[in-house]
């Protein structure tokens, strides 16, 4: 959904055409998620919605969406409601479809490591905002679409630090040849099985089968030339 611009100021608008009143604004706004009150910057809809809502479900709407602004706006206006949600909150949301096979209590930093690529400012304000890092984060990356600077945070928190062999074949398959870097010789990390060779090989990825080979030592499947070594 497309957020609206901030609303222009009348000085600048064209003398025929007509605004808002601005408390018919407000009225709209106080029956639309808070994100679009706090883009617009309207202090009377988010007095409202604070002084009269439960906000429970607001916050985990902004949770399902992984959206950060209106959850900031939550933990500096109403922490209350924010520290009454449990730590391993789960990701109710409809874009949990693209996890297969669902899993309906994903923590929310799992969810996060799943979607978020390299956008870390979510998994940040989760952390910040006292969020437990979620054992098995790192597997969730993975699965999905986690990249180095993702990987990175989630094993220096110390919490996460157990990554499988399937994770390393998911990471070497995909081509994420900085998370295997990083990753490489640190301590609770498996090393990739001969799948991941293979899913180099297969995709042409010279530069993966080199990496692979020199560090791990796997040998390159009959099936393909050696000469992916020198590429």
């Amino acid at each position: 959904m497309t957020i609206p611009s901030p609303i222009p100021s009348t000085s600048n608008l064209d003398p025929r055409f007509s605004t808002l009143p601005f408390e018919i604004i407000d009225t709209i706004l106080r029956h639309m998620p808070i994100r679009f009150s706090i883009t617009l910057q309207r202090k009377v809809p988010l007095s409202h919605i604070l002084r009269t809502s439960d906000l429970t479900r607001p916050v985990q709407r902004a949770l399902n969406a992984l959206d950060v602004e209106p959850l900031r706006f939550f933990a500096a206006h109403a922490p209350g409601t924010w520290n009454r949600l449990p730590p391993d909150t789960p990701y109710w949301t409809h874009r949990a479809r693209a996890i297969r096979p669902p899993v309906p209590n994903l923590p929310i930093v799992c969810a996060a490591a799943f979607l978020g690529g390299d956008d870390l400012s979510f998994v940040r304000f989760l952390l910040q905002s006292g969020t437990a890092a979620a054992a098995g984060a790192i597997e969730w990356a993975a699965r999905g679409h986690g990249e180095v600077e993702m990987v990175r945070t989630l094993y220096g928190l110390g919490e996460d630090r157990q990554v499988s062999f399937q994770a390393m074949d998911e990471f070497a398959s995909t081509g994420r040849l900085g998370v295997l870097e990083f990753l490489h010789g640190r301590d609770g990390v498996d090393a990739p099985s001969p799948r991941a060779m293979e899913a180099a090989c297969r995709a042409g990825n010279a530069e993966m089968v080199k990496f692979l080979h020199a560090r791990f030592h796997i040998p390159i499947p009959n099936a393909y030339p050696r000469e992916l070594l020198f590429l």
